[in-house]
């Protein structure tokens, strides 16, 4: 299988269909996503498990969409911190926070986790290499 890499290069790592998915999931971050397709591909090989980290990406590109949609956000700097908050609820399930949601948990994070685990295969969550406790 002919695979692309950074720079028209050939790696095993990614597949056009994967930078493809990459390129769509980068598009609906809109104009919060300042790094390069070729950067963030980078970042997935050194973090390890880089179709994993796509897997992530996607469902974060996801959820920003959905939520931005249902409520709005019109500046850029609101947008970025939609996007904070979604990343960082991400963090809280990969440092093994709990899947389920909370008494407590204000509205705008409970769509956030819902919307992140509707967007996430399931067998994602039994890979510690991305999902781990702290304990």
């Amino acid at each position: 299988m002919m695979v692309l890499g950074l720079a028209g290069t050939a790696r095993a790592d990614f597949t056009a269909s994967e930078i493809q998915r990459l390129t769509k999931a980068k598009t609906l971050l809109m104009d919060t996503e300042n790094r390069s397709v070729q950067d963030i591909l980078k970042e997935f090989e050194a973090m390890g498990s880089p179709q994993q980290q796509l897997i992530i990406y996607e469902a974060v590109a996801a959820a920003f969409r959905d939520v931005q949609e249902k409520y709005g956000e019109d500046s850029r700097q609101s947008r970025e911190q939609l996007l904070a908050k979604i990343r960082l609820n991400m963090a809280y399930f990969q440092l093994g926070g709990a899947v389920g949601e909370q008494a407590g948990m204000g509205e705008l994070n409970k769509l956030i986790r819902r919307k992140l685990k509707q967007y996430l295969p399931e067998n994602i969550w039994d890979n510690p290499d991305l999902f781990h406790s702290l304990e």
